[in-house]
């Protein structure tokens, strides 16, 4: 090991454990493998990118790393093992959004916020960045912008609904 190598897992011992641990995490879809096994820990305040190209299993991961699909193989863990604590009042993802096809400025937001309503616990998500991809690009599916937000709000509305039926 380097010393920057020794200094980094120091630092990351420090900060307690990790938010988001992954361990030979992995999916088929029957004999097709989809996603290698793959073993990451993300700590609080961490930074990380997906890069690769279509079918490379990215969409594969965040979809295991949301609960929307259950892993051929490997371990997840949030907050030590708590998952229940990721929709926790006062707890905060965020996440970009970005297609091969954008343009350099035409990278969206995500952000994730829980905060406590009585007994319940309200999800705010707000997707940010579309003013600055056409309305004529693919991923806007040619909408127009007020159509276009309530397609995205829709959108959001059925994920978070199929996440609280799971939970």
């Amino acid at each position: 090991m380097t010393m920057t190598m020794l200094q980094e897992k120091a630092a990351r011992a420090a900060a307690g454990p990790p938010i988001l641990d992954m361990r030979a995490l992995e999916k088929h879809f029957g004999r097709a493998q989809a996603l290698a096994p793959v073993t990451l820990n993300i700590g609080a305040g961490e930074f990380v990118s997906l890069i690769g190209p279509s079918g490379c299993g990215k969409s594969t991961l965040l979809k295991l790393v949301a609960r929307l699909l259950e892993p051929s193989g490997g371990g997840i863990t949030w907050w030590d093992g708590d998952f229940a604590q990721v929709g926790q009042p006062g707890r905060r993802l965020a996440f970009g959004w970005r297609q091969a096809t954008f343009a350099p400025d035409q990278t969206t937001m995500v952000e994730v916020r829980f905060e406590a309503v009585g007994e319940e616990t309200r999800v705010t998500v707000e997707h940010t960045g579309w003013d600055r991809v056409p309305p004529v690009h693919v991923a806007r599916h040619a909408l127009p912008d007020p159509v276009f937000s309530r397609h995205l709000a829709d959108w959001w509305r059925a994920l978070l609904a199929s996440l609280g039926e799971r939970l």
